[in-house]
Parts: C-alpha cells; sequence; structure tokens
C-alpha cells in the first residue's frame, strides 16, 4: 500500500507542467540508426520539492519508483518529470539506465534535468566522484563523511585544546605586532603606502620607473628640464626630447632646408608669394581669375575653361585654384539631390584649366562662379 502512494505521489508530481521539466529527443547507435527500449529515470535521493519559484511543493520526492519511457526507434516521447532545479538539496540528479527490448543495459548515467524543456541530446552526464578520499585520519566515499577527524594524532573533537599563544595564557585574542609583516604572505600588497617611499638598490633622481621585462622594475635616465618624454618601446625606459620653453629664441629653416627646424609665417608666405626662396617654392605666375562656364549641362557633359600662366611646365610645376568667394548658394555647386557639378583642375604648357564636369545623368543649370589659380614652381 505504502509503495502505491508513493508511485502515486511521483505520478501526480509530474503531471503538473507549471512546475516541471518535459524531456524529448532521440537515441541512436554509433551507426546513426535509433534504437528502441526503455529509459529509466531514478532520483538519486530523497528530496523535498520546492515552493519556491513556482516549483508547485512542498512535497517529498521519493527516489524508490523510476519513471519509465518507451522508446521507439530512437524516439524519446515528450515526458514531463520534476526538474533537478526545483528539489532541494541541489545537488540531486536522475541515475538514468536505458535497456533495450531484450533487457539489456546500454548505457547508465547521471543526469541533471532542468528547465520547462529539455532535449536529450544536449544534456551532459554529471560526474559523481567515486572511490576513497583520505584526509588525514577522515576519509570520503562517495562524498559520505565517516571516521573521527585527528591531527598529529589528537581527536579534534576532544583532544588538548590550545592554552596559550606568544607567552599569552586565557582567551585567544589577537594583538598588534604578533607578526611581523614578513611573516604574512601578501603582507603589504594592499596597505596604502606612505610617501616617500624608502627603496633598496638606487634610482635616477628625476627618472622615471618603468619595466623593462615583466619581473624587472628600474628608473629611466634624468630627463632635464622642460624635456618632454618619449616612449622607449619594449624593455627600453622612456627618453627625453627638448622642447621650446617660451622666451625662447629657436633655431629657423633657411631657403633649400628640408630639416624639422622651425618654420616661421614669413619663411612660408614669402614661397607662396613668389618671393625668390632659393631652392624653396616659386610662384610661376601672379594669381589668374578663371570665369567657370554658366547654363545648363547635360548628365555625362564637360567643359574645359582655361587662362595663361606663361612659364608653367607640366614636367616640373604644380597648379593651385581654388573658389572665388561662398558658391553653396549658387546653382549646380551647392548641396543637390539632383546632384552637383565638379571640378577638375589640370594644367599644359603655359596654360591652366579647369573642367566643369556633370558626372550624373541629369540635368544640371550652373550659376556664375569664378575660381582664382595659381602655378607654383
Amino acid at each position: 500500500m505504502r509503495k502505491a502512494i508513493l508511485v502515486l505521489a511521483l505520478a501526480l508530481a509530474a503531471a503538473l507542467p507549471s512546475f516541471a521539466t518535459t524531456i524529448s529527443g532521440t537515441l541512436v547507435n554509433g551507426g546513426n540508426a535509433g534504437i528502441s527500449g526503455t529509459l529509466y529515470l531514478q532520483l538519486s535521493q530523497q528530496a523535498a520539492q520546492l515552493a519556491s519559484g513556482g516549483c508547485g511543493g512542498p512535497t517529498v520526492v521519493v527516489p524508490s519508483v523510476a519513471v519509465a519511457i518507451t522508446v521507439s526507434s530512437g524516439t524519446v516521447p515528450s515526458t514531463t518529470i520534476i526538474g533537478n532545479d526545483c528539489m532541494a538539496p541541489s545537488e540531486t540528479y536522475y541515475i538514468v539506465t536505458f535497456k533495450d527490448t531484450n533487457g539489456n543495459t546500454i548505457f547508465v548515467q547521471n543526469w541533471s534535468i532542468t528547465g520547462s524543456t529539455l532535449n536529450v541530446g544536449a544534456i551532459t552526464p554529471v560526474v559523481v566522484p567515486s572511490g576513497t578520499y583520505s584526509i588525514g585520519t577522515a576519509f570520503i566515499t562517495n562524498l559520505i563523511i565517516s571516521g573521527m577527524c585527528s591531527y598529529n594524532g589528537v581527536n579534534c573533537a576532544t583532544g588538548n585544546s590550545v592554552t596559550s599563544i606568544f607567552g599569552r595564557t586565557g582567551a585567544i585574542v589577537a594583538q598588534t605586532n604578533d607578526y611581523s609583516c614578513a611573516q604574512v604572505t601578501g603582507c603589504g600588497s594592499s596597505a596604502a603606502p606612505n610617501y616617500p617611499l624608502a627603496i633598496t638598490g638606487s634610482a635616477n633622481s628625476g627618472g622615471i620607473p618603468c619595466f623593462t621585462s615583466s619581473v624587472l622594475q628600474q628608473t629611466s635616465a634624468t630627463f632635464p628640464l622642460n624635456y618632454v618624454v618619449v616612449g622607449g618601446g619594449v624593455g627600453g625606459c622612456p627618453t627625453a626630447t627638448q622642447i621650446l620653453p617660451n622666451g625662447t629664441q629657436a633655431v629657423t629653416q633657411i631657403p633649400g632646408d628640408n630639416s624639422s627646424l622651425v618654420a616661421t609665417d614669413a619663411f612660408v608666405r614669402n614661397a607662396v608669394a613668389g618671393g625668390s626662396v632659393g631652392t624653396g617654392l616659386t610662384l610661376v605666375c601672379a594669381t589668374v581669375t578663371i570665369s567657370l562656364s554658366t547654363g545648363s549641362f547635360s548628365g555625362g557633359s564637360k567643359v574645359t575653361n582655361s587662362a595663361s600662366c606663361t612659364g608653367l611646365n607640366t614636367a616640373t610645376d604644380a597648379i593651385d585654384c581654388t573658389f572665388v568667394g561662398d558658391t553653396n548658394s549658387v546653382s549646380g555647386y551647392g548641396a543637390n539631390t539632383a546632384g552637383t557639378l565638379t571640378l577638375k583642375h589640370w594644367m599644359s604648357a603655359n596654360t591652366i584649366n579647369v573642367d566643369q564636369m556633370n558626372n550624373t545623368s541629369n540635368s544640371i543649370t550652373a550659376g556664375a562662379a569664378s575660381v582664382n589659380c595659381k602655378g607654383i614652381r
């Protein structure tokens, strides 16, 4: 009668989907063919079905009755059981045995079944320690602790107690200076340092601490005043390079100089304005203004506008052109979904050329606009 009641309690618990796990899936042999037989699921120990988390408890789940699932041609039909995540203690699992139609045991595994649904093909068997593990005179067999704990032959529970520490008797209470920092592993690693710190060895005053390997720290060379830091790369300490303090006169470039010396505004303006700067820049021709063509440009069309620049050599010179004024509001040059005209600057002997190109398939109307161009050598 008691066995029948236990079977009925387990069956009723398994029929409540609000707190149960539905398992299904496929079992195949090494040749990927479905196998037939019976899958038996038996709880590892008596457990309490939880009342929290929608688990449906409290009830007692007994391990003595296995759930039998008939597997036909590899198909595991949808079957609802109480999941291990709805039981206490949390270490429970199902002992799963599969027997073929001839009663042969094919495998025995331990499964942890959790969640609302679970495919048996996604289950990783639970590893349960086996054998005996010794810890002193205590031993553990299959996670069951038995025997007597002792240390140096003295029973842990009834043996001699500590009567003194560091020469003090009575209650064991820690006191300042019981241990030095050198006696404690990791001492000082989390303590706030007091500056300035005293170090062993030597360091360069005015240098920067740096790591020259993963375990070696040293200092860089002394940095002079008003120098900037330059990275030293892997295995090297930082170095320094001089900067220019306020009020200090810098060494500037001279005509033909392409070094890192300072180039003043006057030096640059002289080159752009066409002044004689030796092997620097020279203006081939003064600024020429080219009026661009106006009117309708059909899709894919182009118009070339030209101006004279005496002495312009295509082998050695360059040109620079820019719009005269803001052309964003000029038809054909401002932003437009239908497209805008594109300018291409090019030179021929003694001539600066500017192409107006319509690279779209739409017709674009060009308003009045012009560009200023220079020839530079």
